[in-house]
């Protein structure tokens, strides 16, 4: 702290100067009133007790001892200066210091206390206020209240300028439906002489709602007598709204906590459904694996049955068979559609996985051969596949044929139409003993294995029908050469004997010339004849192979003391070629060994059948006159044009090497492209 001397004289000199000529002029007045000294001391006490209330204590002590100089000099022996003679007065003067002096200190230290007493009750009140907190005091006697703190008349609304509010008047201002509750617990607690702890509202008019809480304590007097209660009032409305908003935070959170655990449980749930739709999506895999392990394996059956099995009914039973195990079915039936008749036929039955005849499965007769518009066949020709429950009435299936199948315990029916090219070939029904739905991809499959079957019989009878015609076609061909030369070859034996006969009749000595000459046409004739019996033998390279069928060729062409035929094979393996070349090859051979015969005149012919891994060749070569070239370019009557164009099937190169007197070569050279 800085020292300043103008507070100094300011707060010690002003009041010496202002305090001793207050003095001097009240001794002048009372020196020329001749009062008597008591009346300026107590004067003069008066101005020191003034002084002092200032809070200027040196001041007071200094005025003091002016005070005591001038009654000294002025009215203790008036007129005359102070001297240390016995009449000096200095017991009572220093009486008069002294209470001036303890005058001076007790009311510095009462206005001190007073000034602390200002302090504290300023720092209480502002306590009060920023603590939102009052005190009371409440007599029993008289159940009214004696004090109230600033804070106590701010919390209910009062001016606290006035005196402490009556209790009635206070009770206007506590919430109606609190009122009771209040006075209730008041009465317990001064029966009880208890603490005093109650929570209430207050209502005070253009202000919120106050939530308030009162502790008071009991006081007794000398006798044990409950006098009164002391305590204090809180304003605890933020609190509450704390609290209410802490419940309500609470109340969210435990909202917010049931909605997280029926999130979790939801998500736990969702979580366990894709699961099981992961395993059920699993499982139905597996089960998808499943039947396209079984359709490959039908598939396969299928193509094996296709490759193996030559028969068409044979064929078709093992189709069905296979499709049976596929779906497992109870009963299938076949029915074959003959146009010409127009008639739907059972043509197999498949029951306890035996493939039977109609007859042999004892299907009813009257079901056996049915017509189209019997089995209700435009029901099922436009649709891949058809399901008919049979219990069903409005089932397509015929009534005389459900029952019977009823009777079975057969309770669905799948029937599939076997068609191709646009042609409609029969129906396939498969039955089951239970009521069955299928899977898109069972019928898929199912149909599949169906449309194949369908191929099959379409292709067989394709087959059974180019089969006719190429039969038809060798049959003219073989007409042809039994034309040209068996019939040729009679005609010149009878001719030769015909002379023969002449010539005995006119005793002619060249009728054995004759007959020699018809015996040779006969051997002819029966090489020739052995040729024809092997072409009209579909089945000698099926049985035996193309090497056996030349071998046989060469050995039924020799001619004893005219033709001799040999055959020699070199690298050749059979299964390098398919069925159909190898009959091709047979053919070509068979013309150019009776072309040879028939135009070249030869002793020898040679047949050679060499391969390798690429190449397939097939050669016959004679000795006979050859052939002039322009014979060769035209063409006729040589068989050349058919063997042209079964090379040409084949893509083979066919060369043809010859010359007039130095016998033919006949060259078929067959790459190998994957031939089977």
């Amino acid at each position: 702290m800085k020292f300043s001397v103008g507070r100094v004289i300011r707060q010690t000199w002003v009041p010496c100067l202002v305090g001793a000529a207050a003095i001097a002029v009240l001794t002048i007045v009372c020196a020329q009133l001749h009062t008597l000294s008591s009346v300026p001391a107590l004067l003069f006490m008066v101005i020191i007790v003034l002084i002092s209330l200032q809070g200027r204590f040196i001041p007071a002590i200094f005025i003091s001892l002016v005070a005591i100089v001038c009654l000294d000099y002025w009215f203790i022996k008036p007129g005359f200066p102070m001297a240390s003679e016995g009449t000096l007065d200095v017991v009572g003067l220093v009486s008069y210091l002294t209470t001036a002096i303890v005058i001076t200190s007790l009311l510095a230290k009462v206005r001190k206390s007073f000034r602390e007493l200002r302090r504290s009750e300023a720092r209480l009140a502002e306590g009060e206020r920023l603590s939102r907190t009052g005190s009371w005091t409440w007599t029993v006697s008289n159940r009214e209240n004696v004090y109230w703190s600033a804070g106590h008349f701010r919390i209910f609304g009062f001016d606290p300028d006035k005196k402490p509010v009556p209790y009635q008047k206070a009770l206007q201002r506590i919430h109606p439906e609190d009122v009771g509750l209040f006075e209730t617990r008041l009465s317990e607690v001064v029966h009880e002489k208890k603490d005093w702890d109650c929570r209430f509202r207050v209502v005070v008019p253009g202000e919120p709602i106050k939530h308030v809480r009162t502790i008071g304590s009991p006081v007794v007097d000398e006798s044990g007598n409950l006098s009164e209660y002391v305590g204090t009032v809180i304003d605890v409305t933020e609190q509450h709204h704390a609290t209410a908003a802490l419940q309500k935070a609470f109340n969210d959170v435990k909202t917010l906590n049931a909605e997280l655990t029926r999130t979790n449980e939801e998500l736990l749930r969702e979580i366990r459904e894709r699961q099981e739709a992961q395993e059920a999506l699993k499982i139905s895999e597996e089960q998808r694996i499943a039947h396209l392990a079984r359709a490959n394996e039908a598939l396969r059956g299928f193509l094996d049955t296709l490759a193996d099995v030559p028969e068409l009914d044979d064929f078709l039973g093992q189709v069905m068979a296979s499709i049976n195990r596929y779906l497992g079915a109870a009963l299938s039936t076949l029915r074959l559609l003959n146009t010409e008749r127009n008639r739907l036929t059972v043509e197999l039955v498949l029951k306890e996985g035996r493939v039977l005849t109609p007859i042999e499965a004892g299907f009813p007769e009257a079901w056996r051969s049915v017509s189209p518009e019997e089995q209700h066949l435009t029901v099922y020709r436009h649709k891949p596949t058809t399901v008919t429950h049979l219990l069903d009435p409005k089932s397509p299936t015929p009534p005389g044929l459900r029952e019977y199948l009823v009777n079975l315990g057969i309770r669905t029916g799948l029937i599939m139409p076997l068609t191709s090219g646009g042609q409609m070939h029969g129906l396939l029904a498969f039955y089951f003993y239970d009521e069955c739905e299928f899977e898109p991809e069972t019928l898929e499959i199912a149909r599949a294995l169906a449309v194949q079957a369908g191929i099959a019989i379409h292709l067989t009878r394709l087959a059974r029908t180019a089969k006719q015609s190429a039969v038809l076609e060798e049959r003219n061909r073989l007409a042809g050469e039994i034309h040209d030369s068996l019939a040729q070859i009679f005609a010149g034996i009878s001719m030769q004997l015909f002379a023969s006969m002449e010539g005995l009749k006119t005793e002619e000595n060249d009728s054995r010339g004759y007959i020699e000459r018809a015996n040779e046409l006969a051997h002819f004739g029966l090489a020739e004849a052995r040729r024809s019996a092997l072409s009209l033998r579909s089945d000698i390279i099926e049985d035996s192979g193309l090497v056996y069928a030349l071998q046989m060729l060469v050995e039924r062409s020799n001619i004893p003391g005219r033709l001799r035929c040999n055959f020699s094979t070199k690298g050749f393996r059979e299964e390098t070629l398919s069925l159909t070349t190898e009959q091709d090859l047979l053919r070509i051979a068979q013309e150019a060994i009776s072309n040879a015969l028939r135009h070249a005149k030869p002793t020898v012919i040679s047949v050679l059948l060499r391969g390798d891994s690429s190449l397939v060749t097939l050669e016959v070569r004679d000795n006979g006159t050859g052939i002039d070239r322009v014979r060769l370019e035209n063409e006729e009557g040589l068989g050349i044009a058919s063997m042209r164009d079964r090379a040409k099937q084949l893509d083979a190169q066919l060369d043809i090497r010859t010359a007039p007197g130095h016998g033919t070569t006949i060259t078929v050279q067959l790459p190998l492209r994957g031939e089977t």
